[in-house]
């Protein structure tokens, strides 16, 4: 494996916000989302334009784990700002913020998208319980339970 050469990096985030998780590149690669925090309020969700290093915040309650479609023009994250662990769906301007689930309890809550980016497949686990795997379908809106094997914590989509 060939190691970069320290000439072709470049800082593109310079700021006093801590990164909680690993950052979302959009498909395009021009713009990074992440959750972070200032050390004293909860995290918020922010969008780095790669090109200025501008950061602008698109949501100001306890949001976290952000990931665009596949398409770029949505963006999932977890927040509980419903006064428990959800998933929820923007626009990628960070504007139509809406519940997707709204379950309650969850003390663990994972997603991916399809590769298609018209579902979005979640595992959760409610508090006291065992996990359960649910579908959400993003334009008829609907979420179906499947069944689920309680010792799985990971999932992805086959082609």
């Amino acid at each position: 494996m060939t190691r970069p050469k320290a000439s072709n990096l470049r800082v593109i985030y310079k700021g006093s916000l801590h990164i909680n998780a690993p950052p979302s590149w959009s498909p395009d690669g021009k713009q990074l989302l992440f959750g972070a925090h200032d050390g004293t309020s909860p995290s918020h969700l922010y969008l780095l334009d790669t090109a200025d290093a501008g950061t602008r915040t698109l949501s100001e309650f306890p949001d976290e784990n952000p990931a665009w479609s596949p398409d770029g023009t949505q963006i999932a994250f977890i927040s509980d700002r419903s006064g428990s662990r959800e998933l929820y769906l923007m626009r990628a301007d960070g504007t139509s913020q809406r519940i997707v689930t709204e379950v309650g309890r969850w003390r663990q809550l994972q997603y991916i998208w399809s590769p298609d980016g018209s579902r979005i497949l979640l595992i959760g686990a409610q508090t006291g319980g065992s996990g359960q795997l649910f579908v959400f379908d993003v334009h008829s809106r609907r979420v179906e339970q499947l069944p689920a094997d309680s010792r799985r914590t990971a999932f992805s989509w086959r082609p």
